[in-house]
């Protein structure tokens, strides 16, 4: 079962002024980036997300506009793009959105798999599950995705 999705703001306040600070980053990055605008592409016909991140950047009402079917996959233990305030909230305001959840994948275990010598030196190859594994699940679900979306080659 999914974690409950979050207000951003629940992450990011911590202390009295916070949360009005908070809520004031996240309106002028949603400024910046024009959050509300649509921005299709068009000849995109699907669109596939591993671990998506900075969705609070983008409104509500945007969200819920793409009519391109998209599917997201994601893990739970990712502390750079926390499911609850993006992933899942993409696959709540994304009409149609299809969304699968790896139980302990983080970030980074989407990326090529680690080399013995990367498992010792490099902090992101410290998985605690197979990318391996989550290498397999992510492209199980881009292909029987696009074959939906657009038709069995």
């Amino acid at each position: 079962m999914a974690a409950t999705p979050v207000s951003f703001l629940d992450n990011l306040a911590v202390g009295e002024n916070d949360t009005a600070m908070a809520a004031e980053v996240v309106r002028g990055v949603r400024s910046a980036c024009r959050a509300g605008d649509d921005h299709t592409i068009p000849g995109v016909r699907a669109a596939f997300v591993m671990a998506p991140a900075i969705i609070q950047a983008l409104t509500p009402e945007s969200l819920s506009a793409i009519k391109t079917p998209v599917a997201i996959i994601l893990g739970d233990a990712d502390p750079v793009a926390p499911p609850a305030t993006n992933g899942l909230v993409a696959a709540r305001d994304i009409p149609g959105a299809e969304l699968k959840v790896l139980p302990g994948v983080g970030h980074y275990d989407f990326l090529s798999t680690c080399t013995p010598f990367g498992h010792a030196h490099v902090p992101v190859c410290s998985a605690k599950v197979s990318q391996d594994d989550t290498h397999e699940a992510a492209i199980d679900m881009a292909v029987a995705f696009f074959d939906r979306a657009l038709g069995a080659p």
